[in-house]
């Protein structure tokens, strides 16, 4: 169903002051196909927290590339475990993602890029255990953008396990940009 078209239907859910909510399904031949809910916020100045990324990470251009090509718009590199090991050959639980094309001054456009991006990480690729695949397809996927930042600049995607089992799984993550926002 590549070619048949993709109708977007829109609810606002709610618009306040400094909040607004939507939920968003894509159909294609009557049905759904996607759906999201989407929340946004005026940003604010306020006191903050930012949990750092891991000590010892080491820089993007240092780290090999993915060992297989995942999307030829991304530039993905895979940095040693914290521990200083090395990951299965396919795991893709901390990797570096930017975009590698020319990208427009459209914060919107840098968000959506880092979403598609997102998708990258898995979280359960050092895992090793029998039966546990190294990743899988996204059934449910939740972001928070904290600070603006560009897509074609470096970002770390660093994954955690928390379940398996199933067939399904669970886990966190959290991205930084260089500046660790």
């Amino acid at each position: 169903m590549p070619l048949a078209p993709v109708v977007f239907s829109v609810d606002r859910d709610r618009d306040g002051r400094s909040f607004s909510a939507r939920r968003v399904a894509a159909m294609q031949r009557g049905e759904v196909i996607w759906e999201m809910a989407c929340s946004f916020h005026v940003r604010e100045d306020g006191p903050e927290f930012v949990q750092p990324p891991q000590a010892g990470m080491r820089e993007p251009e240092s780290c090999p590339p993915l060992a297989w090509t995942w999307c030829p718009i991304l530039d993905i590199r895979v940095p040693p475990r914290p521990d200083g090991g090395f990951s299965r050959p396919d795991s893709v639980d901390r990797v570096w993602t930017r975009v590698n094309v020319s990208v427009p001054d459209d914060p919107i456009l840098h968000d959506c890029l880092h979403v598609f991006a997102s998708d990258v990480g898995a979280g359960f690729g050092d895992l090793d255990l029998e039966g546990i695949p190294e990743g899988g397809p996204s059934i449910d996927h939740a972001l928070w953008f904290q600070h603006p930042s560009r897509a074609d600049d470096w970002v770390i995607w660093d994954c955690e396990p928390a379940k398996v089992g199933g067939h399904r799984g669970l886990y966190t993550g959290t991205a930084h940009d260089r500046d660790g926002n």
